[in-house]
């Protein structure tokens, strides 16, 4: 995370404690599904990882959480003519409450 000045943003340690029990959350439910696994490709491994994420912000319906937006990725392209995308970003993480 950053600012346009290239600076860190400092979010707090109770927001970071968040984000990382919605991460490891999301983790345990994705691996309920059979295609996670130690092989799977890593577009259905971030897939699920997002649906948990996902799921977990809806269910612990507190306000720490509320103010966590989980975002799928996007193409990204290394160089500004590609054609075709070359990547997609991981999972984006919003704060809602940080403009």
């Amino acid at each position: 995370m950053g600012r346009a000045s290239g600076a860190p943003l400092n979010i707090g340690s109770q927001r970071a404690r968040d984000i990382l029990r919605v991460i490891e959350a999301g983790w345990k439910r994705a691996q309920n599904y059979p295609d996670v696994h130690s092989g799977a490709d890593e577009v259905p491994l971030n897939g699920r990882l997002l649906e948990g994420m996902r799921e977990t912000i809806n269910e612990r319906n507190t306000y720490s959480y509320r103010r966590i937006s989980v975002l799928p990725g996007t193409e990204s392209r290394s160089e500004e003519d590609a054609a075709v995308p070359d990547g997609l970003t991981d999972i984006a993480i919003h704060l809602r409450d940080i403009r």
